[in-house]
């Protein structure tokens, strides 16, 4: 029962738009807590690395790549001195569901939903359609900021 205690207790957007966009700044090192959400997470990583550790893997995340955390994933992220400049997106899964189930919710959302699907750790330039991702992400954060959707300042623990 110990995971409960990790549950990020922040509510991510609202009912009409369930997504918020965080940005983590490149200030010396951070650390940001352990925690899980019930919502996906993109992270994308624009300068410097991100050392990412999701359950028991540690990965790192490089500039010009991104990480994707499913609903109650328990991460951390922490820099290595490198510059690092991240960006997250964090929203629900029916934020992407339609009102009838379609070929696209059963096969892909679902199983992503429930863990039975999940993506490569780290979404890059190498992996197929991983720089077309990369750049959809960065778009989506843009997108954001100028339709409203605030971005928030992640205040993460510092060396």
């Amino acid at each position: 029962m110990q995971f409960f205690r990790y549950r990020e207790n922040h509510v991510h957007g609202d009912d009409a738009l369930p997504l918020q966009a965080y940005h983590l700044p490149s200030r010396g090192n951070f650390v940001f807590p352990c925690h899980w959400h019930p919502e996906f997470e993109f992270l994308l990583v624009n300068d410097g690395r991100l050392l990412l550790q999701r359950g028991q893997r540690t990965i790192t995340v490089q500039a010009g790549e991104a990480a994707f955390l499913g609903p109650a994933e328990l991460h951390t992220g922490l820099t290595d001195g490198s510059g690092c400049r991240c960006q997250a997106v964090v929203f629900s899964g029916t934020f992407l569901e339609s009102s009838a189930a379609d070929g696209g919710q059963t096969r892909w959302l679902q199983p992503l939903m429930t863990g039975e699907l999940a993506l490569p750790d780290r979404i890059g330039p190498a992996a197929p359609f991983g720089q077309r991702m990369v750049d959809c992400l960065a778009e989506l954060v843009e997108l954001a900021e100028r339709r409203g959707v605030r971005l928030v300042e992640l205040r993460a623990h510092r060396d």
